[in-house]
């Protein structure tokens, strides 16, 4: 991944271009505290009741967080939580997750060094209380500048397709929360369908919004080895191929400026139904060590 320059992310952003993400951090948190009977509470430590008091600390961690333009706020869900066995008596112990999300200021290490310092200040107050904090996952929340080049590129792409243009921030994490801190390239985040759809019976996405940002994609793609190269769309014929080129060559003219398109007459030989449909032949190599004449 060393020669890669620019990252595109699909993911559903409802055809917004996604310049920010959140970042997730997934806690399982233990606590021992102490059983009593359900008639004498105070004799007791209730692990549930202490779990929930540790979630609104950390919560309060973003207490004067300053809401982002596209992301909103922090959050700190309870995701799950197993405690109690029976009716009568105070549990004794619990555990649980924490489903974090940040936003591109907070620092996550500087955060789980607060969160274990909250863990130890709980236990200071109270005498036997035991609460084990494991990290699980932590990705880093990561966002772009609207003025990079890769975000005009799409602009212009989205401007040329007679697309509204409208940014968005993703509250969800994807594959970029891995590969952006890693190789320091510039992103968009960007697809059809909707993210409120999420996990959902209901869950689809309109077919002409994929071609519409297939289309954007591929024109995206023509810009970076031409334009952004110093060529001149309009100088070149588009060639496309496979099953579906010719689809989408008409888009591509328009949005990208090409001079013409040259459409085979049967596009898909290039493609995958080409291969099965092509006449089978085999090729034989064997490969023959000897020293060069002279």
């Amino acid at each position: 991944l060393s020669d890669v320059e620019e990252l595109v992310v699909v993911k559903p952003t409802g055809e917004k271009i996604g310049l920010s993400e959140k970042g997730a951090i997934w806690l399982r948190v233990r606590v021992r505290g102490k059983s009593s009977h359900a008639a004498m509470p105070e004799s007791g430590t209730n692990a549930l009741t202490i779990f929930f008091a540790f979630s609104d600390r950390v919560r309060g961690l973003f207490g004067t967080e300053r809401k982002h333009d596209l992301l909103g706020r922090s959050s700190c869900t309870v995701t799950t939580l197993r405690g109690g066995e029976t009716p009568n008596v105070v549990p004794e112990c619990c555990e649980g997750t924490l489903d974090i999300r940040t936003l591109p200021s907070v620092d996550h290490d500087a955060l789980l060094s607060d969160i274990d310092a909250t863990a130890q200040e709980m236990e200071r107050e109270t005498p036997g209380l035991r609460i084990s904090v494991e990290l699980t996952n932590n990705r880093p929340p990561i966002g772009m500048d609207e003025g990079a080049p890769l975000v005009r590129t799409f602009r212009s792409v989205y401007a040329a397709q007679g697309l509204p243009w409208k940014t968005c921030g993703v509250r969800y994490f994807t594959d970029a929360s891995v590969l952006v801190p890693s190789l320091g390239v510039p992103f968009v985040i960007f697809g059809p369908g909707d993210e409120s759809f999420f996990h959902q019976p209901d869950e689809y996405i309109r077919s002409e919004s994929i071609v519409r940002i297939a289309d954007a994609k591929m024109a995206g793609a023509i810009r970076l080895v031409s334009i952004e190269r110093g060529h001149d769309p309009a100088k070149f014929a588009a060639v496309p191929f496979g099953g579906g080129g010719a689809l989408h060559v008409g888009a591509l003219i328009k949005e990208v400026g090409l001079k013409a398109a040259l459409v085979p007459r049967f596009p898909c030989v290039t493609s995958a139904l080409g291969c099965v449909i092509a006449d089978i032949r085999h090729d034989q190599v064997q490969t023959v060590n000897l020293p060069l004449a002279g």
